[in-house]
């Protein structure tokens, strides 16, 4: 029955065998979809990990929601943001750059964004930096690099593929708004600092869970729950004005 539903969901698998740096490459991106979506998304259930190939897709995170929902709030939405992107971080943490898995995601990444500004009337709010800011400078001028730095990250991950990937393409109407973009790129940017800060606190309990994807290689239903829950998995505390919370790519 599971196989069966699997199948179903996400296509027959493919007998094929990964070459051993790529078996565990793609466990670390897996296990940075599920990590990020089991801290960043409460609202979903994670119900399978695998690295088997179906669909053309080299391994799957497939999560559902807990209840039935009909609408979302922005942080919802950013938590979104985080768990698309945090199988990309997870690449950047452990490799020091991406693969070029992460195309999906990045479409992905950037329908949400563009949706939440151009469709929902969302911006992301201001960075709060609590009094740290660097000598010589205003918290006000020290808010406005990080959010130009967020934006500027986030053009270079923005999905542009057809135009932003979608045909006919409201996506492409919201990113050549010229009010607009910046939005959806300062999101986008923002999520995968996020995504990768919070890889780099739990680098180790993600190497664990990819471990444990490469010896099973499938990892269904409550099995995985417990394996997600066993990390104790943390936010971490970020502060944008040290170098080091920022992603080197």
């Amino acid at each position: 029955l599971v196989d069966a539903m699997t199948a179903v969901e996400s296509g027959t698998a493919v007998g094929v065998h990964y070459v051993e740096h790529e078996t565990r490459a793609v466990a670390i991106h897996e296990a940075g979809h599920a990590a990020a979506a089991h801290v960043y998304r409460p609202d979903l259930e994670s119900s399978r990990i695998s690295i088997k190939m179906r669909g053309g897709s080299l391994g799957h995170h497939p999560a559902f929601e807990k209840e039935e929902r009909f609408s979302a709030w922005q942080s919802e939405q950013f938590g979104a943001l985080v768990h698309v992107l945090g199988a990309m971080a997870a690449e950047v943490v452990f490799y020091g750059e991406n693969s070029v898995g992460v195309g999906g995601d990045l479409q992905s990444a950037t329908w949400i964004a563009s949706m939440m500004v151009g469709a929902s009337g969302m911006a992301p709010h201001p960075i709060r930096l609590n009094g740290n800011t660097p000598a010589g400078e205003t918290e006000a001028e020290a808010r406005e690099k990080i959010e130009r730095r967020f934006q500027k990250l986030g053009d270079r991950l923005l999905n542009r593929t057809q135009g932003g990937g979608f045909d006919p393409n409201p996506v492409g109407a919201i990113l050549s708004d010229r009010a607009k973009r910046p939005l959806a790129a300062q999101f986008v940017g923002q999520a995968f600092a996020t995504a990768v800060c919070f890889i780099k606190e739990n680098k180790d309990a993600v190497e664990r869970i990819a471990n444990t994807i490469v010896e099973k290689e499938e990892i269904y239903g409550n099995d995985l729950i417990r394996l997600l829950d066993a990390q104790n998995l943390k936010k971490p505390e970020i502060d944008w004005t040290k170098e080091e919370s920022w992603p080197q790519i």
